[in-house]
């Protein structure tokens, strides 16, 4: 088994890369991306199907990637956050936690 990460063609100075032959980015597994309007730098899983269905794919900033030691502080250990967001990928788990005053997914329940 491999993984291949695409990167965005306009970053430079990025050691050990390899330009994509057949691999195109609507078909990647994990996107790096610039920052989204909705999660900003946080990774996250999209899912469309229901529990149990795996993700599309999981995508995050190159800004979480850039600043490894900020993005530990801000999210906890980058190995369990990706672990994380994996198994929501692969196996279609959930998110267990949810979103300071988002009326949908709120941090919890009353």
């Amino acid at each position: 088994k491999s993984v291949k990460i695409l990167i965005p063609s306009n970053w430079e100075n990025v050691p050990n890369i390899q330009e994509a032959t057949h691999e195109i980015h609507d078909d990647a597994e994990i996107r790096v991306e610039l920052e989204n309007s909705i999660y900003r730098n946080s990774p996250f899983t999209f899912q469309t199907g229901a529990c149990g269905d795996p993700g599309e794919f999981i995508q995050a900033s190159g800004e979480f990637f850039t600043s490894y030691n900020t993005s530990e502080v801000s999210f906890g250990p980058l190995g369990q956050v990706f672990v994380h967001e994996w198994a929501k990928l692969r196996y279609g788990v959930f998110e267990e936690y949810g979103y300071p005053g988002d009326p949908l997914y709120p941090m919890f329940y009353y």
